[in-house]
């Protein structure tokens, strides 16, 4: 087995904490609410943060196996500076030193992105089209209730919150980090697939009240996330989408 195709067994151990964090946060959120400190989402998403640069910096000479280009890596960056004008300090300084460390490294040239970072006006496109169309598809056959009080300003706050903030630690988790290591194991993409969207499924069960919502159209979405990601071999273009979705709905 040559180097290309095997696995940090640190990221491993990341990886699988990750996935930890993120569904014993859901089911903490599910019994006690955000109200426990313990599932504060300060808490979670700068642990989260910080293990994603870890990983990140583990597999920084072969980012193109788990989907990381320079736009995604860039605004990974700049998500951990962004953080520091909406965070108290105690939870935005973690991120914040992560973004510096990591810009340092970027100007060392440490990392190893795909041959092509430029912007596809083709995927733009897709990503955008499609993170309008699943909220609106969603909201006629399920029934499923949109975002309709929201002025510009507070959708463009939504959005960017999203694109930087929570959507952004989902994809890198599951679209990411996940799809790469099963890709490495020498899954089937089909099979990379439904597996990554079971376990984002999963992550998300503090939704199983709204029935609809949990069964299906979690499911059909995180499908779909996970094959815009697969076929653009980016989760830039996975995480617009995503972004806009979770912004609508």
């Amino acid at each position: 087995m040559n180097d290309e195709s095997k696995f940090n067994p640190f990221t491993v151990y990341i990886l699988s904490l990750l996935l930890f964090i993120r569904i014993f946060y859901r089911v903490g959120v599910m019994y006690f609410g955000y109200s426990a400190i313990i599932f504060s989402d300060y808490y979670v998403v700068t642990i989260i943060y910080f293990l994603s640069t870890l990983s990140i910096y583990l597999e920084r000479k072969r980012l193109f196996n788990f989907y990381i280009d320079r736009k995604f890596f860039l605004l990974f960056v700049f998500s951990g500076f962004f953080g520091v004008l909406f965070k108290p300090l105690v939870f935005s300084a973690i991120p914040l030193v992560c973004a510096i460390f990591m810009c340092c490294l970027l100007v060392r040239n440490e990392f190893v992105f795909q041959e092509s970072s430029q912007i596809s006006i083709n995927w733009l496109v897709r990503s955008i089209l499609i993170g309008f169309a699943l909220p609106i598809l969603s909201s006629i056959i399920f029934r499923i209730r949109l975002e309709k009080s929201m002025d510009f300003l507070y959708a463009a706050s939504a959005f960017i919150s999203a694109f930087t903030g929570t959507v952004l630690l989902e994809e890198i988790l599951f679209r990411g980090l996940l799809c790469g290591y099963l890709s490495l194991r020498k899954w089937s993409p089909n099979r990379i697939i439904l597996v990554q969207a079971f376990l984002f499924w999963i992550a998300h069960i503090d939704y199983m009240e709204k029935a609809v919502y949990f069964w299906i159209v979690i499911p059909i979405v995180s499908i779909i996330f996970g094959l815009i990601a697969q076929k653009s071999k980016s989760i830039f273009w996975s995480t617009i989408t995503h972004a806009i979705y979770n912004t609508l709905i």
